[in-house]
């Protein structure tokens, strides 16, 4: 997106994963969306962000949230 290469990847419903985000607002298991910019020439610096997904609209929030982004603002 915009040259950087972004990765994510949603937990699907009823998977149990690392940290534990469903006791924060009582939420099912899974809908959790990952999403990391690698940083360009370094392979192990990422910018990473977490979010449990209790419906589509905040799957469009956290998306719009992340998506964009703007490297040469904040400094990535």
């Amino acid at each position: 997106m915009n040259g950087r290469t972004v990765l994510l990847a949603l937990v699907k419903p009823g998977l149990k994963t690392d940290p534990d985000l469903d006791a924060e607002r009582n939420l099912p298991p899974g809908n959790i969306l990952l999403v990391t910019f690698p940083l360009g020439g370094h392979r192990d610096h990422a910018a990473n962000f977490v979010g449990k997904i209790a419906n589509q609209d905040e799957m469009m929030d956290m998306l719009l949230m992340v998506l964009t982004l703007d490297p040469s603002k904040d400094n990535l």
